[in-house]
């Protein structure tokens, strides 16, 4: 069995956390867009909103948390996939990555979306 150093195992397992904090958080959003009437999805921001965090969602669960799963056996701590799944993994992930992207773009770029400020968001936040 290959010995692989205290840094990449450490580093393979912090991925796989921040993958799962990533896709707690945007269900929580999920859950929230669909709380109570469907009438917050008729707004396009809510629709963008709903996107990006599906694309989150998949891209952090092809990325981060199955990470290194799909990567052929032997190559990293975790490994235990093949050429194809790891092709299959880099297409979905890369995919989902840049859709959300996009989705940020199309938010920022837009001028009839009404953005909130920093200071607005912290304030909702906070309280």
């Amino acid at each position: 069995m290959t010995s692989y150093s205290t840094t990449i195992v450490v580093a393979v397992i912090i991925a796989k956390i921040a993958g799962l904090i990533s896709i707690v958080g945007s269900s929580f959003i999920l859950r929230d867009l669909f709380r109570n009437d469907r009438i917050k999805l008729k707004s396009t921001k809510n629709q963008i909103i709903l996107c990006l965090s599906i694309s989150d969602i998949i891209s952090s669960l092809f990325l981060h948390v199955i990470g290194t799963w799909f990567v052929p056996k032997g190559l990293m701590y975790g490994s235990y996939g093949n050429i194809t799944t790891c092709e299959v993994q880099g297409y979905i992930g890369i995919l989902f990555y840049y859709s959300g992207a996009g989705y940020i773009r199309s938010w920022v770029s837009s001028p009839s979306l009404d953005r909130p400020s920093l200071s607005t968001i912290f304030s909702e936040i906070i309280v």
